[in-house]
């Protein structure tokens, strides 16, 4: 056993919660095992800072707590710590014990620490304050604007992380709703890894950028000479993905057979490869999601209501960007941060008045949108600072408005006013096919079937939205 690392056995079920406590000689490992004996409570203790990052990488932790003197004592692993303290550990609090008295924080504790506390005396103190944090009722709880790749402190936020954990450990189905952009799949990933499922694979399958008739295939699998062109066995995903999460995006884009198959799937846990006959059993978490009103669709009859209702088991609905006050700030800096990176540049900073037409614009594509967008402000940067002349026209007040009169000349034939409008909304969009869609008022897939049509390929509609 490593001889940092003290930790007792793990808890036997999901519901169990776990503290990852870094101390270096204060002892509280022992005495937080009493308090909780029998609650389900695991505590992995460490007096490594090296350990702590490596445990907190690999592992599910609910709770980081650390004292003072231990972090003042990490010394060049601080960035990393840094990040923890600030919720970027998927579904993890932090929560920072002082062990002397202070006037005012010590140095050592960051201001991104999610809570920081004085140390109590009594054993009654100490375990109401580690429930409190456990439960995310200490002020600047929630993940402190950011749940894993989730980032936000706006309350809209705050209610999408409360519904994730409630939901985190359970297996129910659940449904993700909400404008394309939105971080759909970025929620799905921090309830798989907040769940029992955390060593499993989470596979996301995009519905609607596939053939209708490949579907069934890519989900359930097919044996060898199922149709044309299956020269050999294939597993599906929800085979491939057994014990793990899949994410079925698009979800409204399925047809009526393959409806029935998931319905099935949901009952009995089992599904048949195409041309076989034999029942496999898939252990598989379904989470769906889709940006259009699974509901209305249902009460029309373009959905199976049966299905929906076992869909909408649990439903998290995402905010559109919009509407999550304050959030644009936090946003952009994490993306400022990741492309600066990514990219090689030395840019640190958004000027003000750049920072201010990001924060009155609309967003239709929403964070996806505004996560291109400065990566390409990034990318156009020769200083520093990001400035108003690095962003895209379209956000700028003057360049708001839609143009006047009609885009075309009269007498241009149809099949090229089509042709014009979906490479011009595409260049609006910065080549995002699924708003694109939704612009144009048809499915993403009748897009692709337009795209091939008139022969417009990705190089040359990603050219004219640069």
């Amino acid at each position: 056993m490593d001889p940092h690392s003290h930790e007792k056995p793990r808890c036997g079920h999901a519901a169990c919660r776990r503290i990852l406590l870094f101390e270096r000689a204060v002892e509280l490992g022992p005495r937080i095992e009493r308090l909780f004996a029998g609650d389900e409570v695991q505590v992995v203790r460490e007096t490594s800072g090296a350990h702590v990052l490596r445990r907190a990488a690999r592992e599910a932790f609910d709770l980081l707590l650390l004292t003072d003197a231990a972090l003042a004592a990490t010394n060049g692993e601080r960035r990393a710590f840094d990040d923890l303290l600030a919720g970027r550990s998927a579904g993890m609090r932090a929560l920072v014990l002082a062990t002397a008295p202070a006037a005012e924080p010590s140095p050592a504790a960051p201001a991104g620490a999610c809570n920081r506390a004085a140390l109590p005396a009594s054993d009654r103190d100490l375990q109401l304050l580690i429930e409190d944090a456990l439960e995310d009722r200490l002020p600047g709880g929630e993940g402190c604007g950011r749940m894993g790749e989730l980032i936000g402190a706006s309350a809209a936020m705050q209610a999408v992380y409360r519904q994730i954990r409630q939901v985190a450990r359970t297996e129910i189905p659940v449904l993700i709703l909400g404008e394309t952009g939105t971080g759909k799949e970025l929620a799905t990933a921090v309830i798989h890894a907040l769940s029992s499922r955390r060593d499993g694979a989470c596979i996301a399958v995009n519905l609607g950028a596939l053939p209708t008739e490949l579907v069934a295939s890519e989900l359930f699998g097919h044996e060898k000479g199922a149709f044309t062109g299956a020269a050999e066995r294939r597993l599906g995903k929800f085979e491939l993905g057994s014990g793990g999460t899949i994410l079925l995006d698009e979800i409204d884009s399925i047809d009526a057979k393959v409806q029935v198959s998931l319905l099935r799937l949901l009952e009995q846990k089992e599904f048949h490869r195409l041309g076989g006959r034999d029942a496999i059993r898939s252990d598989a978490r379904l989470i769906t999601a889709t940006n259009r009103d699974l509901a209305r669709l249902a009460a029309e009859g373009l959905f199976r209501e049966d299905l929906f209702y076992r869909l909408e088991t649990f439903c998290i609905t995402m905010p559109p960007l919009r509407e999550r006050s304050g959030d644009v700030r936090l946003l952009s800096e994490a993306f400022l941060e990741r492309a600066g990176a990514e990219l090689g540049r030395g840019v640190t900073e958004i000027a003000g008045d750049a920072l201010a037409i990001l924060e009155s614009y609309a967003w239709p594509g929403n964070v996806r949108e505004l996560r291109n967008v400065i990566q390409r402000a990034v990318l156009l940067c020769s200083g520093r600072r990001i400035l108003p002349r690095h962003l895209p026209e379209r956000l700028r007040p003057a360049e708001r408005r839609p143009p006047s009169g009609i885009p075309f000349p009269i007498g241009m034939p149809l099949h090229e006013v089509e042709r014009d409008m979906i490479r011009r909304v595409l260049a609006s969009t910065m080549n995002n096919r699924t708003r694109a869609a939704e612009l144009l008022g048809i499915t993403r897939r009748s897009l692709y079937s337009k795209l091939n049509k008139h022969g417009i390929g990705a190089c040359e509609h990603a050219a004219q939205g640069a």
